[in-house]
């Protein structure tokens, strides 16, 4: 969910990126931690349910409206994403891993 996250908000920021001189535009962010924050809030106090985890599995798109692009906000958030999602790719290189050697019992 967060590699999904992580590359729906690079669309975003390329799209505002984009768009960024053009009138009438409205910036879009997305939203995900957000929603994991709900869950976290969820499981503390006991009140987790498949209704309170149901929020959390996609991210969304929100319209910032009342806000213009700031340009080089957008390209430093573009590419702290673009590293956030490298990391997760890591981590998720290093579960298969751990996964293979286990299925492989070791012996390679």
């Amino acid at each position: 969910m967060a590699m999904d996250a992580a590359n729906l908000r690079q669309l975003a920021h390329a799209s505002n990126i984009a768009a960024a001189g053009t009138e009438g535009h409205v910036p879009v962010r997305v939203e995900f931690e957000e929603h994991m924050g709900a869950v976290r809030d969820a499981l503390q106090t006991g009140r987790a349910n498949a209704s309170a985890l149901a929020g959390a599995r996609e991210a969304t798109l929100v319209h910032d409206t009342g806000t213009s692009v700031k340009l080089d906000q957008e390209v430093a958030a573009m590419s702290q994403n673009a590293l956030h999602y490298q990391a997760l790719v890591k981590l998720l290189d290093k579960q298969y891993s751990m996964v293979s050697t286990a299925i492989d019992g070791g012996k390679r």
